[in-house]
């Protein structure tokens, strides 16, 4: 069968959109599995931990692989365009985003700076071995964070479809009444909101970069895990 080549549309991109928040899904099947296995949910066990991190982000990861390449062999999404002009102006907005981003979960937790308070408890409950289950955490955000840029790129182009105005971060906008708006039911109002804020950070770093998957991804994944 011949690849299909018809012009997508808005509507199109939304609902890839949708698709690679879907994949987000994938924690929430794990966790249900996870209660008729209780071998792997040991309080404090380091072992349950990591099970959970690393076959959530294998997860994330496969369900993303399998979504980007139905849109490209669909579609022939996702081409990244040219770097943008004016360099350094959008590095340094960069920059101030991810600090921002930053600072934001710095006040709202109202701790430590968030990787040392995070590895701090565990090595109360891991010992030695904190180190393996704070690599396997952060390996676990960037694969979230893989999720989080195919939700905003396939948003931000529905929203440039759309309405236009490609300088506004519509795929943050996506992002935030997807994954943002969900941690509202699952971790109460101040982590929604903290979601959907940095959902909006993020969207305008996916801009700065040029809209591009490969030059925001390591910017976000500073911005999200630390």
């Amino acid at each position: 069968m011949d690849t299909v080549t018809r012009q997508p549309t808005a509507g199109t991109y939304l609902n890839l959109g949708l698709l690679a928040f879907a994949v987000v899904g994938w924690e929430l099947v794990l966790l249900l599995l996870e209660s008729f296995l209780p071998a792997l949910t040991l309080v404090g066990s380091l072992s349950a931990a990591v099970v959970h991190w690393a076959l959530t982000g294998a997860g994330w990861l496969v369900g993303s692989a399998i979504v980007l390449r139905a849109a490209r062999r669909r579609e022939g999404f996702i081409a990244d365009p040219p770097s943008p002009a004016r360099r350094l102006e959008r590095v340094v907005a960069v920059f101030a985003l991810v600090v921002l981003c930053v600072g934001l979960r710095w006040v709202g937790q109202g701790s430590p700076f968030p990787p040392v308070a995070e590895y701090g408890r565990m090595i109360e409950q891991y010992a030695d071995l904190a180190w393996v289950a704070l690599v396997v955490q952060w390996l676990y955000y960037a694969a979230e964070v893989v999720v989080m840029t195919l939700i905003i790129a396939f948003g931000q182009r529905a929203g440039e479809l759309r309405f236009g105005c490609p300088a506004l971060p519509w795929g943050g906008f996506l992002l935030a009444l997807t994954w943002g708006l969900v941690h509202v039911l699952l971790q109460g109002v101040a982590a929604g909101l903290y979601g959907m804020l940095i959902s909006v950070a993020f969207g305008m770093i996916f801009v700065l970069t040029g809209r591009s998957v490969r030059r925001s991804s390591a910017p976000l994944v500073v911005a999200f895990i630390l």
